[in-house]
């Protein structure tokens, strides 16, 4: 188990370094269009790597990332008839279930809590996941290991926070790596009341689907509101499961992301071209 572990995150560093590599040619240069020929030249083993992250085909993950890197993937969705950036269903249950921390926890600062977390190798890179009972309470991808244990704890002063794997942290890797995954997975946050309205919206998200800030500050009844949306969402301790990953301007650009831009273009990639689930059945 540990060596597919292993190369699961070998697989996604190696693809990391690709959107790196030619997301830094568009900056230098806005008329540069990736080929297929030029990446396998560049990185000849690519054929490989994608197959081994998401059985994508080479031409379709050079489309993609030229689109993302010219700001077309809202007109990309569209065109393939997958859910266009307008829509969002009242009716959609969320697997993931959001809870909020009460007034009282909050106030001593999560006093008598225990937190359990581990650091773990996922196909978008290490991430700590931290839990609170059966809640995950955490999700972070990890530019260092010390570095992101320090926000942590800083996040949750007075908790007792206890290194050691949960098999809610297990579950969280399998909603990582099977965003179609419909079992239920339950996460508790601090948040705000405007947040709280934000990131209730943000899982309701359907999969492969793209919104713009703008979409997400109409559908809670604020129109104009895009820079306080933009600054609630980026707030998220909880990546992926709570998918901020899923909202973009609405000219095209994918914006920041708290994890790295191009994590966030690799994110996009994996759940609009993978095939390696769909192989399985």
């Amino acid at each position: 188990m540990s060596t597919n572990i292993n190369q699961n995150l070998i697989t996604y560093q190696y693809i990391q370094n690709i959107i790196d590599f030619y997301s830094q040619h568009i900056e230098l240069n806005k008329k540069f269009t990736l080929t297929s020929k030029t990446l396998k030249t560049d990185f000849n083993d690519i054929t490989d790597y994608l197959t081994q992250w998401a059985h994508i085909e080479i031409d379709d993950f050079v489309l993609l990332l030229n689109i993302i890197n010219k700001n077309g993937i809202i007109k990309y969705t569209q065109q393939q008839d997958l859910f266009h950036s307008g829509f969002i269903n009242d009716d959609f249950v969320a697997s993931v279930k959001l809870k909020f921390f009460s007034a009282e926890y909050i106030k001593k600062e999560f006093k008598g809590l225990t937190i359990y977390y581990n650091i773990y190798q996922t196909i978008f890179g290490k991430a700590l996941i931290a839990s609170i009972s059966d809640y995950i309470c955490f999700l972070h991808f990890c530019e260092t290991d010390v570095e992101t244990t320090e926000v942590l704890k800083k996040m949750f002063k007075n908790a007792m926070i206890i290194k050691k794997s949960k098999n809610i942290h297990l579950e969280a890797i399998q909603k990582i790596n099977n965003p179609e995954n419909n079992m239920p997975i339950h996460v508790i946050v601090n948040a705000t009341l405007f947040q709280e309205k934000i990131w209730n919206e943000l899982v309701k998200l359907p999969y492969k689907s793209i919104f713009t800030y703008n979409e997400i500050a109409n559908k809670i009844g604020i129109e104009k509101a895009n820079r306080a949306v933009g600054t609630a969402i980026g707030k998220n301790p909880i990546a992926i499961l709570i998918p901020c990953h899923r909202i973009i301007q609405s000219g095209g650009k994918i914006g920041e992301y708290m994890w790295g831009t191009n994590r966030k273009k690799a994110l996009l990639i994996y759940e609009f071209l993978n095939k390696k689930l769909e192989s399985k059945t």
